[in-house]
């Protein structure tokens, strides 16, 4: 607790008491602990409003509440999952068809973090033993982007296959912008909303 700001609202209680009934208020009197309690509860409340105060003002929201405010004028941050082409190998004599769902991961060794889904399902052909399928990164970042071979390790067994890699580098991968950087994209198309605004308004008159 921000002891001066607390001391402010507890003073300006006091004061006001004092001028409505001419009695000064004690700390260990009833009415003193009361305002005291009351003060702490007075200045919580003005913390968490000023909290949202500054979550939805453009120069100091952060996170989740920059992205909310990039929604209201059509911007979302720059970043981009990286895509490439995995290639399943199926069990020999398997006896039923297998499917490889969308959605299925797949990581780098010892990477778990590293993680790519497969964008569509397939089903291996009858007698084929590989099979492509196309898949993005999890998320958005350079990271991403990994060499022919690097994604080789299934993330939970899928019957009838028994390894995966990638066939081709996964590229395109681009980190998520961070805050600064999309706040001055925001306020740049702000301004550019008030001048256009404001020659739409100049035409008219």
């Amino acid at each position: 607790m921000n002891e001066f700001e607390f001391d402010a609202i507890l003073k300006s209680m006091k004061d006001k008491y004092f001028e409505i009934s001419g009695v000064r208020v004690t700390e260990a009197s009833d009415v003193g602990i009361r305002f005291r309690v009351i003060a702490s509860m007075l200045f919580e409340v003005t913390k968490k409003l000023e909290e949202s105060r500054k979550e939805m003002c453009l120069q100091t929201a952060g996170g989740k509440y920059l992205d909310a405010l990039g929604k209201v004028f059509g911007l979302a941050r720059m970043g981009q999952k990286a895509k490439g082409k995995l290639r399943f190998f199926g069990a020999k004599g398997a006896i039923e068809k297998v499917k490889v769902l969308a959605g299925t991961p797949v990581m780098a060794e010892g990477q778990e973090m590293l993680r790519v889904v497969t964008t569509e399902e397939r089903e291996f052909g009858e007698g084929e033993l590989t099979l492509d399928v196309e898949a993005k990164a999890e998320a958005c970042g350079e990271e991403y982007n990994l060499a022919f071979g690097k994604l080789n390790t299934l993330c939970s067994e899928i019957d009838g296959v028994v390894g995966v890699t990638n066939v081709e580098a996964f590229e395109g991968g681009r980190t998520k912008e961070d805050d600064e950087s999309f706040r001055k994209r925001l306020v740049d198309r702000v301004k550019e909303g008030i001048k256009a605004t404001a020659k739409e308004v100049e035409t008219d008159v």
